[in-house]
């Protein structure tokens, strides 16, 4: 799946996987990760993306725990 805005790619990197069988999970079992090259574009992706916005809405109620999203900037 190839995520274009304004004619070019603006999800840099996405990865999922399991989790490790472990008590600091809190109950999650699956993570994912996606990397942006800005902010905007990942506001544009949880605002506005129709593939996104159909996946949250597949899932709405029906995933426990909620699904916990985490924003974060890499540190040099």
């Amino acid at each position: 799946m190839c995520f274009v805005q304004d004619g070019k790619q603006y999800i840099l990197e996405a990865s999922a996987g399991e989790t490790v069988d472990d008590p600091r999970n809190q109950g999650y079992t699956l993570t994912a990760i996606l990397k942006f090259s800005s902010v905007d574009d990942m506001k544009y992706y949880d605002e506005q993306d129709e593939a996104h916005a159909a996946l949250k809405a597949a899932g709405k109620g029906k995933v426990d725990p909620p699904p916990l999203v985490i924003y974060f900037e890499e540190s040099a």
